[in-house]
């Protein structure tokens, strides 16, 4: 599903369409830049879903994520960023569980969302010396995931229904 939030804070505006005032042809040339993320997770024991989030340049948590390489699919971008961004491997769910859309400087991203069932951590990783990650329980990274959006598709998550490859 999409997720639209109305707001996701200062530097994301998710105003569609041009800005009064500017016409038509500053909307048009803005192309969108596609991304890929997941939203890493785990089952304990007893049954209980933890989600890792990870800091951003701010401090603010978000999940991995990045633009999609030319030659690259979504699904190896969502890998990739999580291995680079948040020192996990793990097995990719079979589809989306959610997109969402912001600004970066005046780029237009559209990011979509995978569920990463994480089989290792990695003691070092690409990112590790600036970036904190954090293990919380689902309700914790709704409360605390820094975009709107990711905080509903966080919500939504259910690992039951990923199928063996992902919930096994």
């Amino acid at each position: 599903g999409v997720v639209s939030p109305a707001s996701e804070g200062p530097a994301q505006s998710a105003r569609p369409g041009p800005v009064p005032g500017q016409g038509a042809s500053h909307h048009l040339r803005r192309r969108v830049f596609q991304q890929a993320g997941a939203v890493p997770f785990r089952v304990l024991p007893d049954g209980t879903v933890q989600v890792m989030l990870i800091t951003n340049r701010d401090g603010g948590w978000i999940v991995p994520k990045g633009m999609i390489d030319r030659g690259h699919t979504p699904e190896q971008t969502a890998q990739t960023e999580c291995m680079e961004e948040a020192g996990v491997l793990g097995q990719l769910g079979p589809s989306v569980i959610g997109t969402y859309e912001y600004d970066k400087g005046h780029k237009r991203c559209r990011v979509r969302l995978f569920a990463l069932r994480v089989s290792e951590e990695m003691e070092r990783w690409p990112e590790g010396r600036w970036r904190k990650r954090q293990w919380l329980s689902q309700k914790d990274a709704v409360s605390v995931a820094s975009i709107p959006a990711v905080r509903m598709i966080i919500e939504r998550l259910n690992v039951a229904s990923l199928g063996d490859g992902a919930a096994a």
